[in-house]
């Protein structure tokens, strides 16, 4: 059933501060925190629902370095079977993509009948592979033979197309926007002409499918207001999906997690959200079309990312903080520079047996079946 949300309490729009989402700081967070892998497990718990579909097709919000992409591909193949898959992402990053490479070739070596597309264009334009502009550059990248080959083929092909294509720029208000809108697409040519019987490969410049399933995994920076949230990334997300098609969102909670405690120690009044995850979900359920469904959210289990009490650690959970509660590089260096964080960081985990439990929230919106 839905969660009844009060619509009392809107919250109050604050200017967005600057964030750039640091490679080396995502890196460090996405390999040691855990809500990538209870979002692939909820997402094999829900497609239970989906037994005896021809063909599934998802989309991944926010590839990285497709930890996500790649568990969903798998939990597709134990509960649904060898059926054909369209799996499609978005990701603006190219170094997160060139690291995904491994991960790419062993999804189309270990099930063939996948087509894997991406793109790096907004979330409105993602889902259906278009652009605001109208222009897309997309191509087509068949990987022929052995699959053990595959990896060295994605490196060949799609490593100068990313060098060419998915390149990205600093906004002057922070953060990054893309140059090009751009796409591309793999699937093994062994089983071309099944991918093409069935429908499963898009044509170039064409792409009008809905999704089964589509995941969003922390896909805004916190301090955007609910309304921008709903009206730029969860509302276009939902009108991407089938009928009985499900979104599953996935983000930090407001209700004051170890990160959010950590920072306001370092950096007293600083504010990390500018609502609550109620007021959030009041502004989603208000806005939501006809036909679609809310479910009640709820906390995932802990994330917990362990350190030591060595200079290294300190400093790593310290950036692992900054990165989660999205605080402005251009503060984070200060403080590192000056070495505020240091004694607060190190109490803080003391405190807390040298462990960030990190809370998400989750929920998932429904699209009503015909």
């Amino acid at each position: 059933m839905p969660n009844e949300i009060s619509s009392a309490g809107a919250a109050q729009k604050a200017p967005e501060a600057p964030f750039d989402d640091s490679p080396d700081d995502l890196d460090l967070f996405g390999k040691k925190a855990g809500e990538k892998w209870r979002l692939i497990k909820r997402f094999g718990q829900t497609i239970a629902g989906f037994a005896g579909c021809e063909q599934f097709d998802f989309f991944d919000a926010g590839a990285g370095e497709c930890i996500i992409f790649e568990g969903v591909r798998s939990e597709i193949h134990l509960h649904l079977g060898t059926i054909p898959v369209f799996g499609a992402a978005r990701e603006i990053d190219a170094g997160n993509l060139i690291n995904a490479f491994p991960r790419i070739a062993k999804i189309l070596k270990d099930n063939p009948l996948t087509v894997a597309a991406f793109t790096n264009v907004d979330f409105k334009h993602a889902p259906f592979f278009t652009s605001p502009t109208g222009s897309l550059t997309w191509d087509e990248f068949p990987l022929t033979g052995d699959p053990n080959s595959f990896e060295t083929q994605i490196h060949a092909q799609i490593g100068p197309f990313l060098g060419d294509h998915w390149q990205t720029r600093k906004k002057e208000e922070g953060g990054i926007e893309i140059v090009e809108p751009s796409a591309f697409t793999l699937f093994h040519t062994d089983y071309q002409k099944e991918l093409e019987r069935r429908g499963t490969i898009p044509k170039t410049g064409s792409l009008t499918r809905c999704y089964d399933a589509i995941l969003a995994s922390h896909s805004w920076a916190l301090r955007r207001t609910p309304e921008f949230k709903t009206d730029n990334i969860v509302v276009p997300l939902t009108s991407a999906l089938k009928p009985g098609g499900v979104l599953m969102v996935c983000h930090y909670t407001s209700d004051g997690d170890a990160a959010a405690k950590l920072i306001r120690e370092i950096l007293p009044g600083h504010q990390i959200f500018n609502h609550t995850d109620e007021q959030l979900l009041v502004t989603i359920n208000k806005k939501l079309p006809d036909g679609f469904r809310l479910t009640a959210p709820e906390l995932l289990d802990y994330t917990s990312i362990r350190f030591s009490d060595r200079e290294e650690d300190i400093l790593a959970a310290f950036k692992a903080v900054a990165y989660t509660t999205q605080i402005s590089v251009k503060t984070r260096d200060a403080l590192i520079a000056s070495r505020d964080y240091v004694e607060p960081t190190r109490q803080f985990l003391d405190a807390h047996d040298w462990t960030l439990n990190l809370r998400n929230v989750y929920y998932e919106i429904w699209r009503a079946s015909p």
